[in-house]
């Protein structure tokens, strides 16, 4: 959805991955961190950016059923069940305030 929207995205399928993009020599507007089943390893990943690069913004879209508390590191919680338009709505609103 994003690059349809005409952002430049980089992906990374597991944590080793994201950390070798983040580290790369480009710099990020936002990184987005996809929560399957269990919160604890994307909040933990979170504190991890947070700490290397504080000025970072971070977005969490998780299951519907997964709680994510807001005042937990990330600067915004998506539900996946709220539909893609939301969450491209959601990626603009930080993408604007950074």
């Amino acid at each position: 959805m994003l690059r349809m929207e005409g952002y430049h995205v980089d992906t990374a399928a597991d944590l080793r991955a994201a950390r070798a993009v983040i580290a790369a020599a480009r710099e990020y507007n936002l990184v987005i961190v996809d929560v399957g089943h269990f919160a604890s390893p994307g909040i933990e990943f979170c504190e991890e950016i947070k700490r290397q690069y504080s000025a970072l913004k971070v977005l969490m879209q998780v299951d519907g059923h997964l709680h994510v508390d807001r005042n937990t590191c990330p600067d915004e919680v998506v539900s996946k069940q709220e539909g893609p338009q939301h969450f491209v709505r959601e990626v603009e609103r930080m993408l604007q305030a950074s």
